[in-house]
Parts: C-alpha cells; sequence; structure tokens
C-alpha cells in the first residue's frame, strides 16, 4: 500500500510539472495569473462595520485599507454608530460606555497620522576624508557617543513596549472570551463591546508607534556602525600642522585663565555655604541652595580643567604626528597620572549626579507641597525652591557636558598611547600596553567594586564591603582552626582524661571568635548596633518561625559543653534502639546541632542536642573512667571454694583490661548463691578505661581466661540435669521404660 500510494503521488506531481511547463510555453500561465491579480478581492471589503454587540473575528482590520479617504470614512461612520449606540445604554452603564467611546474616537482619530508618518531608513555610508584633524577625530567621537547612548535608550523601550503588547493581547483574549459567553440581548455586552474595541485601538497605536521606533532603532544601529568605522579610519588619518600647535599654546593661555577664575568662584562659594544660617524654612533652604552652588562650581571647575587637559593632550599628539623629539617615559608617567584623574573624576561625577538628582526632587517636592502659604516668608521660599531646582537641573546638564569631556579625554589617551606605542619599541611598548591595560582593569574594578548594591536600613552595602565581611570572617575561621589545632596536639601529649577539657575549650573558642568576626565583619560595613532591641527583635522573628529546633540544639550543645556531664571520649547508651539493640558508642565530638557517637561496629550516629536534654543517657564514664564489671559462672556441687577462687583470679591477671594497682579496685571471686546443679560464683574485676569502651570483646576474653583455668583445675561445670517418666503408654506397645534417665556431668 505504501509503494502504491508513493507512485501515485509521483505521477500527480509529474503531471502538474508538466502542465506547468506547458502552460508557461504557450502564454496561458502568464495570462491565469494576470486574471487573478484584476480579481483578487481587498479581504477588508467583505468586513462589515464593527458592531460592538456582535463583534466579528478580526474586526479591527475594518480600519485596515491602502486608501487614506476610504479609512477616514470608515472612521466617521464607526464613531457616528458608536456615538449612537451610547444613547440606547441604559443609565447606569452609559457614563462607562461613553468613556470607552472617546477613548476609541481618540485612537482611531490618530491612528491615520502614525500610520502616514514614514519609516525612516538607514542611511548610506558617508565618504571618507583623505586626512583627519584632531577636532574632527574628538566630533565623531562625540556622535557616536550620543547615537550609543540614544541606541541604548531605545533599546529597553521597544522592549516595553513588546511587553506591554504582549499583556494587552493577554488581557482581549480574556475580554472576549468574556464577552462571548453573554447573551445578545445582555446589556452588558455592548457595554464590554465598547471596551474591547478600546482596547483593540489602542493596541493598533501602540503596534504603529513601536514600527516607527524599531525602524529608528536600525537607523541607529547602522548609523553607530559607520560612525564607528569612520572613527577608526579618522584615527589611522590623522594629521597635523605647525599652526595647530601654535593654535593650541594660544588657547592653553586662555583656558589656564579661566581656570584660576572658576577656581576662585569655587572657594568663594564653599566659604558661603559654611556661613551658619537659621532653623525656619527658609533658612534651610538658603543652605541647601549654597551647598548647590558648590557643587555646580565645582562642576564648573572640573569642566575647565579637563578642557585644559584636553588641550595638553592634543599637544603632545600633535607633536608626536609631526614627529617631534618626545620625552617617552615622562609622558608615560603624564598618561598615568591623567588616567588615574580621570578614574577619580568618573567617582566624585556619580556623587555630584546623586546630590543633584535628590536636591531637585527636593526642591520639585518644596514647590508642590509648601506649607508656608500665608507666612512672611512665603514668597521668599517659593523663590528659593524654584532656584535651587533651576541649579539642581542645570547642573544634571554641566555633569552630561562632562561626561562627554571625559570620553574625549579618554580617546585622546587612547590615540597618544598608540602613537607612543609606535614610536617606541615592540618591548618597550607591550610593557607599556600591558601596564596601562592592568591599570583599567584594577581601575575598573574598583569603580565597580565600591558601588552600592543594596542597601540595610540606611547602610549601603558594596561589593567591596562584602569582600571586607567575607575576609574577616574567614581570617576568624582560620585563627579558631588554628587555635583548635594547637589544643589537639596538646590534649595528645597530656594525660587523655584532660581530652575534653581541651575540647570544650577549642569548641567555645571557635564559636567565640565566629561570632565575634560576623559581628565584626558587619560593622567594618558600616552596620549599627547600638540599637540592639531592634537585632534581638529580628532574631526572635527568625526563631519564632523556622530557626527553633537549630537554636534549640545549639543551646544544648552549649550546656553539654559547660555542664559537662557529656564530654567527648565518654562512653554512652543511648534510649533509643536501632534494630532492637540499645544503641552504645563513644562520644567523638559535640557540634553545632548535633553529637557525633561512634559505636565499637564503627557506625557513626548522630543525635540531636536536644535529644541529650530531654532523654535518659547513660553515661559510663561520667565521673570515672573506670567501671566494675560481673561475670556469673557455675561450678558442680562438692568442688572447693578455695580452688574457685584461685582459678578466677589467676583467670582475670591473665586478662589485659584488669585493672591493677589501685586499692580498693582488686579483682574477686565471689559466692553469690545455689543453683540447680551448682554453686553460683561471680567474677568481679574493675576494668581499665580503654576496656570499659568495648565491653562484648572484653566480656568474651574474660570467659575465655576463665574456661581456661577451671580446665586447667579440672573444676566441673555442671550440666543440667531431667528424669523424665512416662505415666501411660498406649495399649500394644511393649517398651522398656527405665526408672531414671540421666546425663553424667560433664568433667573438666
Amino acid at each position: 500500500m505504501v509503494t502504491v500510494g508513493r507512485c501515485i503521488v509521483i505521477i500527480l506531481w509529474l503531471s502538474l510539472t508538466a502542465a506547468s511547463a506547458a502552460w508557461a510555453q504557450t502564454g496561458a500561465l502568464p495570462l491565469i495569473q494576470e486574471t487573478l491579480r484584476q480579481t483578487t478581492v481587498d479581504p477588508t471589503a467583505t468586513l462589515s462595520l464593527p458592531e460592538p454587540t456582535a463583534l466579528q473575528a478580526g474586526w479591527w482590520q475594518y480600519f485596515q485599507h491602502s486608501e487614506e479617504s476610504v479609512v477616514n470614512t470608515r472612521i466617521a461612520a464607526t464613531l457616528e454608530r458608536l456615538d449612537a449606540l451610547v444613547d440606547t445604554l441604559p443609565e447606569a452603564s452609559r457614563e462607562a460606555g461613553r468613556a470607552s467611546v472617546e477613548l476609541v474616537r481618540a485612537n482611531l482619530l490618530t491612528l491615520p497620522q502614525i500610520r502616514a508618518q514614514t519609516a525612516p531608513q538607514p542611511p548610506a555610508p558617508p565618504p571618507y576624508a583623505r586626512d583627519y584633524t584632531i577636532t574632527q577625530m574628538l566630533e565623531l567621537s562625540e556622535q557616536l557617543r550620543q547615537v550609543r547612548a540614544n541606541r541604548d535608550a531605545l533599546a529597553p523601550e521597544i522592549a516595553a513596549a513588546e511587553n506591554a503588547i504582549s499583556a494587552v493581547g493577554r488581557r482581549l483574549d480574556n475580554l472576549m472570551a468574556g464577552y462571548l459567553a453573554l447573551r445578545s440581548s445582555n446589556p452588558e455586552r455592548a457595554l464590554q463591546g465598547l471596551e474591547i474595541m478600546a482596547e483593540r485601538t489602542s493596541l493598533m497605536l501602540t503596534e504603529e508607534r513601536l514600527r516607527i521606533e524599531r525602524a529608528e532603532l536600525r537607523v541607529l544601529q547602522v548609523r553607530a556602525s559607520q560612525l564607528a568605522d569612520e572613527f577608526e579610519v579618522a584615527r589611522n588619518r590623522l594629521s597635523a600642522t605647525w599652526g595647530d600647535l601654535l593654535q593650541i599654546d594660544l588657547d592653553i593661555a586662555d583656558i589656564q585663565a579661566e581656570l584660576e577664575a572658576a577656581q576662585g568662584r569655587l572657594v568663594r562659594e564653599q566659604s558661603t555655604a559654611t556661613q551658619i544660617v537659621g532653623s525656619s524654612p527658609a533658612d534651610r533652604a538658603t543652605g541647601q541652595y549654597r551647598q548647590q552652588r558648590v557643587i555646580k562650581a565645582a562642576i564648573d571647575e572640573a569642566e575647565i580643567r579637563l578642557r585644559l587637559h584636553r588641550l595638553h593632550m592634543q599637544r603632545h599628539l600633535t607633536q608626536l604626528l609631526l614627529d617631534q623629539a618626545v620625552e617617552t617615559l615622562a609622558l608615560r608617567n603624564q598618561l598615568e597620572r591623567w588616567l588615574a584623574e580621570h578614574n577619580d573624576l568618573d567617582h566624585q561625577m556619580q556623587i555630584w549626579r546623586n546630590n543633584s538628582e535628590r536636591e531637585r526632587s527636593r526642591a520639585g517636592l518644596a514647590i508642590a507641597s509648601s506649607d508656608e502659604i500665608g507666612t512672611p516668608d512665603y514668597s521668599r521660599l517659593i523663590v528659593l525652591n524654584q532656584d535651587r531646582f533651576r541649579l539642581a537641573q542645570n547642573s544634571l546638564v554641566a555633569l552630561e557636558r562632562l561626561q562627554s569631556l571625559v570620553q574625549q579625554n579618554r580617546r585622546l589617551l587612547e590615540q597618544i598611547d598608540v602613537e607612543l606605542l609606535q614610536l617606541e619599541g615592540w618591548l618597550r611598548s607591550w610593557l607599556a600596553w600591558s601596564k596601562l591595560r592592568a591599570q583599567d582593569v584594577v581601575q575598573g574594578a574598583s569603580g565597580w567594586i565600591h558601588t552600592s548594591l543594596f542597601r540595610i536600613a540606611d547602610t549601603p552595602v558594596t561589593a567591596m564591603g562584602l569582600l571586607r565581611v567575607l575576609l574577616i570572617i574567614t581570617v576568624a575561621w582560620l585563627f579558631s582552626y588554628l587555635l583548635r589545632r594547637a589544643l589537639t596536639r596538646l590534649s595528645e601529649r597530656s594525660d587523655s582524661r584532660n581530652l575534653p577539657a581541651f575540647y570544650t575549650v577549642g569548641r567555645l573558642s571557635h564559636y567565640v571568635l565566629i561570632i565575634a568576626g560576623v559581628l565584626m565583619g558587619l560593622s567594618s560595613v558600616g552596620m549599627d548596633f547600638t540599637n540592639f532591641a531592634l537585632i534581638a527583635g529580628a532574631l526572635a522573628l527568625g526563631i519564632g518561625f523556622g530557626l527553633q529546633a537549630i537554636v534549640n540544639n545549639f543551646i544544648s550543645g552549649l550546656i553539654l559543653l559547660f555542664e559537662r556531664s557529656l564530654k567527648v571520649g565518654d562512653f554512652v547508651e543511648l534510649g533509643s534502639n536501632i534494630a532492637g539493640e540499645v544503641v552504645s558508642g563513644e562520644v567523638k565530638a559535640i557540634n553545632v546541632r548535633s553529637t557525633h557517637i561512634k559505636t565499637n561496629e564503627n557506625i557513626d550516629i548522630v543525635v540531636p542536642n536536644s535529644a541529650f536534654m530531654t532523654n535518659n543517657v547513660v553515661n559510663w564514664t561520667l565521673q570515672e573512667p573506670y567501671r566494675r564489671v560481673h561475670y556469673p559462672f557455675r561450678v558442680a556441687f562438692g568442688v572447693s571454694k578455695e580452688l574457685v577462687r584461685k582459678a578466677g583470679l589467676e583467670a582475670a591477671e591473665k586478662v589485659p583490661h584488669t585493672l591493677s594497682g589501685l586499692p580498693g579496685k582488686n579483682p574477686q571471686v565471689w559466692l553469690v548463691g545455689y543453683g540447680e546443679n551448682g554453686y553460683i560464683f561471680e567474677l568481679v574485676v574493675w576494668l581499665t578505661p580503654s576496656a570499659v569502651k568495648r565491653p562484648q570483646a572484653v566480656q568474651a576474653a574474660f570467659y575465655w581466661e576463665l574456661e581456661t583455668a577451671l580446665q586447667k583445675y579440672q573444676i566441673e561445670v555442671p550440666v543440667p540435669q531431667r528424669d523424665l517418666r512416662l505415666r501411660e503408654w498406649p495399649s500394644g506397645w511393649s517398651v522398656t521404660t527405665p526408672t531414671e534417665t540421666s546425663l553424667p556431668p560433664r568433667s573438666v
């Protein structure tokens, strides 16, 4: 079936190909295409006037027509129909319907004007000049900066418009779904239809504006690329004359005089700003106005100083272009000084900008919400606030010029660097280039790490502050680690009984050092801990919501360390069971949240510290590391008790776990009772500290030696005996029943 189907498809395709070729040769195909073109109907011609109570799919295409007169006629007819419809709405919804109609009217009347705007086209590449002067190169640099700034500002606006279109599209879908769910006789259907028309016509306007903005963005992108190419060409085709050098020297003298005057104005403004003012609103506004005048004077002084630097840079660059003798080392040092000064100015410009924007905002709010109406100082206060606003605005404009000068000077520094690299040897050029690039990286990183990332209360936090906090905490942790390691080595050299004391000191020192490091780190970024009540409240809130268990275990760990009811090295039995057995093991560590216990089977158990506060725990080595154990055994009746004592003590002496040399803690053999088959004795011994933590292995060792001693002295170990008597046998069985059945005692 598959093969037959493929054959049919191939035959049809060949037939159509042959027919198309025949029509093309006879001229029939162009005739058919022309007939179809002439009979093509405008898709908008089939759409009728949009009716809010019965909107069709794609109703907005009714206004999509190539002829402007047709569009205007349709808009007029639609607005006339909507005005008539509003008059028929119920009184309660008539006001909302009229508002939607007015929005539709504004959108439709604006739509032809926007469509009439022609989207800008990318410009043709400009012809390059044969030679470029330094001034022309700087002009190209400034044009490139402005075009890139406009491009970077327009791109987010287009992205925001695209997001808005998507949001309005989703809202229209929801409105349309609700609209279709209403019956045609429902009065709300007409009102919702008007709302849909208002939203959709607004969306049409946004789409048309977005079309223009996208075209403008393409133009800016092309223009930026063209200016960048021409700027690179200008850098390679720079030329200068001796007349340029003479004019630069004259300009330097003029700028030097302007700089001295600007510095004098700055000093006077600073002196005026330090004068004491009163506490009235007008006096406070006067003080803020004086501070802004200082900022404006500082900006003007920096602008003139940058212009002077630019002239000096142009002079050095002109000398290099004219092949004059230049002291390269001195010029290289001068470049580094200029670069450092420009980097410092970047940071200062950010401070000036923040202060000016804040002052402009404050002055604007003071003008809009003045509560001194009717007071004698009202007129003066209004004038002062207006002057503050105007001065702050002028400062921001001057900062833009200053930013442009900084960019131009950086271009000159780069060009001088290029010319110096060509003048110097390749090795010195490479070293100088590497040094400058390293300085750029350091300066760029320095500017970034000192930028505020976020704020905690009124304290700005920078990347440098975070690094400082991490460094202080790391140093505290490292010091704590070295201290604990030294204490561990001291404990290994001293008596093992002092191990818990060394561990407790090391653990408490670790907590203290880490907490002190955190507090010192946070204080280094400017956080104020004087308001301890606020911090305590935040901690209490955090503990109440999710840190209760963690804090409980941490406090329990501190209690264990101070109380010393549980120490590192102790052998404990827990109240919990694992696989039906009581858990016992040696305490290895008491951490922040839990305690680490290792069993004799090399199983690690992590127990929350709070469990030792609420559950019963048996500590075998709390007060002393020694422990007395009882190992019961039986011997047959009639055996000499003294012989049994001798055998038991001899067995205890052969086991290395037996404690010896301490008064009152010698091994003993006790007769504790009479059993069914013999005497019941107990071997009572005191164990060494290491043996206390190995109960099962030590028990096996003692019984091994005890069995050996009993065999040595041929002491009988009784075996249980039983008599079997059968009271009644089944009939027909013939069995000889012994009067007594017993097993002989085992002789050892």
